[in-house]
């Protein structure tokens, strides 16, 4: 007589980590990307990684909009989001009066109920105030990377949120006031792809012989500015222009102005899914002050040359480079080929080149998802170790 056989218990699902972000500029992303790259990379199958952005996703008309018309306002009328940045601190996120934010809400709520995470990370500072009012005093952990630098602004503050991830050492003190008896402020660094950590690079030349251009400009100051570098900038420096999400407003102007410049290095790129490489390849950065691209430049122990700064949020990130001795801000497209020649010729390229590779910071997106699936015990059994970190050698000539 053959005796029953007994069912076997059903494999339990991997905990699910939940990643909020929003597509407001290009730092809230690709934060939320690194880290969730880096989660997958740590962890493997044993946690389910989820990046959700549900202000496109709940209205996708009305959310496009919106970032269309941010992009517009931050590129021309820079005036008007400086007022509006300045007082977007007393909108009551938390209360919504106007019920301007029910849909995002009620998706939100929705996936919560539909497929419950093990912890939510913020990367845009909407969610914790939303996620305040739908928890309550709910147990789930609520962690936030702030994306911002030096001038964090008041809008990242929420007394659920258990875990600040500073995008550096400076932010993190200023973020420290900020955190409760059951917060903790963790100095990471900004979540930059884990590729930098792996990356092979090596120190800037000295002097340069190869710059990598961001273009993100209205026409006529991109054009301004790529003439000045072609024709003012060391006649051995290559340039490489990345056109990005540009490219079919600026390939004709840059063009134009390979043509009249033959002599001169000019490879132009329009999207590039390699930036690591890209910087890791080239000597230093030209780039407005985002703050995707002011991390990742520091992560690969380059030098920036800032050349425009959105009001407000992008203001530390400058404040920042100057600190660390590792930027430099130039607003005048005129002046971009002339200050790389006065560089190289006065010595203070090497300051800013050593300064850049003492304080590159390449582990950000690994050590807070080391963090996190470290609080995710014991769910999740096994933690790797969390790599070490580079050492950096100074650069010789």
């Amino acid at each position: 007589m053959l005796s029953a056989v007994p069912a076997s218990a059903p494999i339990p699902a991997p905990p699910r980590l939940l990643i909020l972000t929003a597509s407001f500029g290009d730092g809230h992303n690709s934060a939320a990307r690194g880290l969730a790259d880096a989660i997958r990379q740590l962890a493997g199958p044993a946690v389910r990684v989820d990046i959700r952005d549900f202000i496109r996703e709940s209205q996708p008309v009305v959310g496009r909009f919106l970032e269309k018309t941010y992009a517009a306002t931050i590129t021309h009328a820079a005036w008007a989001w400086r007022r509006f940045y300045r007082t977007a601190s007393r909108l009551p996120l938390e209360n919504d009066p106007l019920h301007t934010l029910q849909p995002v809400r009620q998706a939100l709520a929705h996936d919560l109920r539909r497929d419950p995470p093990a912890a939510v990370v913020c990367t845009f500072p909407l969610y914790p105030p939303l996620l305040h009012r739908l928890l309550g005093r709910s147990r789930l952990p609520v962690h936030t990377v702030v994306t911002d630098s030096i001038t964090i602004h008041p809008v990242w503050r929420c007394d659920s949120v258990r875990t600040y991830f500073a995008a550096d050492e400076i932010s993190a003190e200023l973020l420290r006031p900020w955190a409760g008896p059951d917060t903790t402020v963790v100095d990471s660094g900004f979540p930059v792809s884990p590729v930098f950590a792996s990356l092979p690079t090596r120190p800037p030349l000295d002097p340069p012989r190869s710059a990598l251009f961001f273009a993100a400009s209205d026409r006529p100051t991109f054009s301004r500015s790529l003439r000045s570098l072609l024709r003012d900038s060391p006649s051995d420096l290559a340039l490489t222009l990345v056109l990005g999400r540009h490219t079919r407003r600026l390939t004709p102007v840059a063009r134009h102005l390979a043509a009249e410049f033959p002599h001169r290095h000019l490879t132009l790129l329009g999207w590039s899914s390699d930036v690591p490489r890209l910087m890791a390849t080239h000597d230093f950065v030209i780039a407005k002050a985002g703050g995707a691209t002011t991390h990742e430049t520091a992560a690969a122990g380059r030098p920036s040359l800032i050349v425009k700064i959105v009001p407000g949020q992008e203001e530390g990130n400058v404040e920042l480079l100057q600190r660390r001795g590792s930027g430099l801000l130039e607003e005048n497209p005129e002046a971009l080929g002339p200050l790389i020649t006065s560089l190289t010729t006065s010595g203070q390229w090497s300051r800013l080149r050593d300064a850049a590779w003492r304080h590159r910071r390449p582990q950000g997106a690994l050590t807070a998802a080391h963090y996190l699936l470290q609080s995710l015990s014991p769910a999740v059994p096994q933690i790797p170790q969390a790599p070490p970190a580079p050492e950096s050698p100074r650069p010789t000539s």
